[in-house]
């Protein structure tokens, strides 16, 4: 049975649906988002703010201050395997209200927001 799940653990990799979220900087947000992809907004390694796509698959996309003088904002930090941590978490509170971490490039999902979905 173990095989079975990392079979296709490996297909889903392979076709970019699992896995942790690596970073891509650009200068302006896609008009389309990658799944499993966080976008680092800016240049010349100044970046304004953090998108992806919702991980719960709403559709939605999530834009987050980096600017430290704008409130809310948030901090990140890029790591060697092209993961990024973002601190604090990220809690929409219109559509999905989805609530998570962003640890090394893995959703975290929050208690709440687990029990807000199963309902």
């Amino acid at each position: 049975m173990k095989w079975i799940i990392n079979f296709w653990r490996a297909i889903l990799q392979f076709f970019g649906l699992a896995g942790p979220y690596q970073t891509e900087t650009v200068t302006d947000l896609p008009d389309k988002l990658r799944a499993r992809r966080i976008y680092l907004i800016g240049e010349d390694g100044e970046y304004w703010f953090a998108a992806m796509s919702c991980p719960c698959c709403c559709g939605a996309t999530i834009q987050l201050s980096l600017l430290p003088d704008e409130r809310p904002h948030w901090r990140y930090q890029q790591h060697d395997n092209g993961t990024l941590t973002l601190q604090p978490s990220v809690w929409r509170t219109k559509g999905c209200k989805s609530h998570f971490f962003v640890r090394h490039g893995e959703i975290d999902w929050c208690k709440a927001a687990v029990v807000e979905a199963g309902r």
